[in-house]
């Protein structure tokens, strides 16, 4: 139990540290005004010890769309439950609709890490994306995504651990402009926040994948906590 809150402080510290930096990036840079409201709004939803509920959004310019304005949404939903460290991180966009009071959500990915079978009604693997995932209470007044069929949970596809910033970073070169480049190609947050995710996250986790694969196990049913 000490172990696993240990490992929820230091969780949250990262992802805390991750939104002050954009905070503090993004308050100079002009067109990146919404991120940095988002930002300093997310920094009062750390709660102290148990989790953090945080979105963070902005617009960009999609040029391929013909310069269609669309927004990103990145954030993520961190509890302790029962014992147990729940974590969810989503990317969506979305579009303005004319005449509409909620914006069109037109993709949105939930990037999951489920606690292990024993707590579960039945397997699914334990790092996962779903495509679309249900909207978060606090985005669900501004986004329409009913269109979506969100009930629909499955399948779960087995992917690495997600952090904030490796989905805002994702984002980043997903839907590039020459504000979030001066983000995106910071030393700072290449060096540190990017980095630091990963040595704490990725390497371990794959490690362990290789690890189960020269060892002749079936990687798909360890990820399924099998």
């Amino acid at each position: 139990m000490h172990s696993c809150m240990a490992d929820l402080q230091a969780l949250l510290g990262r992802e805390k540290e991750t939104v002050e930096w954009l905070r503090n990036k993004t308050a100079t840079i002009g067109n990146l005004h919404e991120l940095y409201l988002s930002a300093d709004n997310a920094l009062l939803r750390f709660r102290k010890q148990f989790g953090m509920s945080v979105q963070l959004t902005w617009p960009v310019t999609h040029e391929s769309g013909g310069g269609r304005i669309l927004w990103l949404y990145v954030g993520g939903l961190i509890e302790w439950r029962k014992g147990v460290i729940n974590a969810s991180y989503f990317l969506c966009v979305a579009a303005d609709v004319s005449g509409g009071s909620k914006k069109h959500v037109l993709r949105k990915y939930h990037f999951d890490y489920a606690a292990p079978v024993g707590t579960r009604n039945r397997p699914h693997p334990v790092f996962h994306l779903q495509y679309p995932g249900t909207l978060s209470s606090e985005l669900a007044p501004e986004l329409d995504d009913g269109h979506m069929d969100a009930y629909f949970e499955e399948p779960r596809v087995f992917c690495s651990p997600m952090s904030l910033a490796l989905v805002m970073h994702m984002a980043f070169w997903e839907f590039p402009d020459e504000c979030t480049d001066r983000v995106r190609k910071d030393g700072y947050w290449l060096n540190s926040i990017l980095t630091r995710d990963q040595q704490c996250m990725w390497l371990p986790f794959h490690r362990k994948c290789v690890t189960l694969m020269n060892n002749r196990k079936i990687l798909l049913d360890a990820a399924y906590g099998i």
